[in-house]
């Protein structure tokens, strides 16, 4: 299957194509290969407070084997990219989607007088995830107690024969959902491990997971932001403390904010395999421009195209009716449904 632009819609034709990997993900367990992530280690005594000053979120505040989803912005308050935090004492793992690599590297610059040592993990580490209700149970049954009772947001280490392995559980596609990371030496004892407890486990793309996290409301940097909208715009307030004294942008940032006329919302259609373009023009009730389409995709479980949305922000509300392209739909709450490993929590 070829890899869709991030700003292409996920067809019903492209995603009939990754349907036994949905419906593996969805019922089952799917793995997918995430080695070509950004992957950063930076250590040292001001490692925590460097960290604290070019990121948005508190680093003060996190814990050692917690993980924290957070962004960069630049000078001027942009957005740079979101990242994957896994907190140590003097020591933290950062991680980022492989298209978002040289925004990490532009965001994680050490000023001379920190005492602080960057690293790239890049081609020397692997990085492997399941997903899936089965895959609840697969950390413990392959690396053993130190792993067990793993909450979301949270990681620890094990040994996989002569290998340490760092799991971390997360939650983008609404289900169960963990990370492996070791060394790329040892790649291949990690899938054996994995296959060996999930025989029937089913390869993913990333294609795949942009579904999936379109889906249950998930960010992706690189499909839900097409004209660079602002990062509240996108809802993501969850990972900046407003009651940080500074960080990297603090001022641009906010200044801007103010400016910012949107809001993001789902929007699912009157059961159509139309896939709306990017940009397409959103009308009300009474044919009037509300706003325009950033991600959208064909879902198999809603058996409809749905979107995510930028709407004026006085029109920005669950319920709302809309006409995109002449395929009528309305506003509904996020996520667009709820997955099975919710569902048996």
């Amino acid at each position: 299957m070829t890899m869709q632009n991030a700003n292409t819609p996920l067809s019903f034709e492209t995603v009939q194509e990754m349907s036994a990997a949905y419906d593996a993900v969805r019922s089952r367990i799917g793995l997918t290969d995430i080695s070509d992530w950004a992957k950063l280690k930076v250590t040292g005594y001001d490692a925590r407070e460097f960290l604290d000053r070019v990121l948005t979120g508190n680093m003060q505040q996190l814990g050692e084997n917690e993980i924290l989803h957070t962004m960069a912005l630049d000078a001027d308050g942009n957005f740079l990219t979101d990242i994957q935090v896994l907190g140590g004492f003097e020591d933290f793992i950062l991680l980022t989607p492989a298209d978002r690599a040289d925004a990490l590297a532009a965001a994680i610059k050490p000023d001379a007088d920190e005492e602080v040592e960057v690293v790239d993990l890049g081609r020397d580490y692997c990085l492997i995830r399941v997903d899936g209700p089965e895959s609840a149970d697969l950390p413990m049954a392959i690396l053993g107690g130190a792993v067990a009772g793993m909450r979301i947001m949270a990681f620890a280490e094990a040994d996989l024969g002569d290998a340490t392995v760092t799991v971390g559980r997360i939650g983008t596609t609404g289900e169960y959902g963990y990370f492996f990371l070791t060394d790329a030496s040892s790649r291949d004892t990690l899938l054996a491990a994995i296959r060996a407890e999930a025989p029937d486990v089913v390869d993913c793309t990333a294609d795949l997971h942009r579904l999936l996290q379109l889906e249950t409301r998930g960010f992706n940097a690189s499909a839900d932001r097409p004209g660079g909208e602002h990062p509240l715009e996108a809802g993501l307030h969850w990972m900046v403390d407003f009651q940080k004294p500074e960080f990297v942008g603090k001022d641009g940032f906010f200044a801007r904010a103010k400016e910012a006329p949107h809001h993001m919302v789902c929007i699912a259609l009157d059961e159509t395999r139309v896939v709306p373009e990017t940009k397409t023009q959103i009308l009300d009730g009474d044919g009037n421009d509300v706003g325009y389409v950033a991600n959208a995709a064909w879902s198999p479980t809603l058996e409809t195209s749905i979107c995510l949305a930028y709407l004026k922000r006085d029109m920005a509300a669950v319920g709302l009716p809309v006409s995109i392209a002449g395929q009528s739909g309305r506003v509904v709450s996020a996520p667009f449904f709820i997955t099975k490993s919710n569902s048996a929590r």
